[in-house]
């Protein structure tokens, strides 16, 4: 007797099948994945020069605005996870 092998086409397959099963991806692609998000934020500057000059030209223009509400809310939960 000969067995059908059409594929089911509602069948997940590959890794969007591991994925949805929680199946993890082989050790050596975790590692790699890894190597290449480090390589990245090492690449990325924490200082957004685009940023930097709007905030400049907001402030010497007058336009600059702080809320002081939200200010004192992020002091204040910083303190809180300091102590």
């Amino acid at each position: 007797m000969e067995h059908n092998r059409k594929r089911n086409p509602r069948l997940k397959r590959g890794k969007k099948a591991r994925r949805a099963a929680g199946v993890p991806a082989p050790a050596g692609m975790d590692k790699m994945w890894l190597e290449k998000a480090r390589q990245i934020v090492d690449q990325t500057s924490e200082i957004r020069p685009e940023k930097v000059a709007a905030i400049q030209q907001a402030l010497e223009e007058g336009r600059y605005e702080i809320d002081s509400r939200k200010l004192a809310n992020i002091l204040i939960a910083e303190w809180l996870l300091e102590r």
